[in-house]
């Protein structure tokens, strides 16, 4: 942790992991608070920097994935209603079913 809070006076800025670069100033100020503040500002935005990267990247990831499957469902369903369009058949009857209808007639 000093090692960051050191870095930062030296730069002036702090970076996540992913590379995002916070300037602060605070840390050259003349007021006690006020580089103090500064300090605890090094030392939580690399990790919560870091943190918000991370979301806003799996956001992106989630974003896309939910697009590619949009597109792939409306090719389904463009593909379901080209098979609606076709003549559908009739469903079979029953065998038994039909063997049974056949002796009734035949009794009468």
């Amino acid at each position: 942790m000093e090692k960051i809070d050191e870095e930062a006076k030296e730069k002036g800025y702090v970076t996540t992991e992913f590379g995002r670069r916070r300037n602060i100033p605070e840390l050259k100020s003349q007021n006690y608070m006020v580089r103090q503040f500064g300090s605890r500002a090094a030392l939580n935005m690399p990790i919560q920097g870091t943190a918000a990267d991370i979301m806003k990247i799996a956001m992106i990831d989630v974003n896309k994935k939910i697009e590619e499957n949009k597109q792939n469902e409306e090719k389904t369903e463009t593909k379901s209603v080209e098979k609606s369009a076709r003549p559908q058949r009739r469903p079979r009857r029953n065998s038994k079913k039909q063997n049974s209808e056949e002796v009734r007639i035949k009794k009468s």
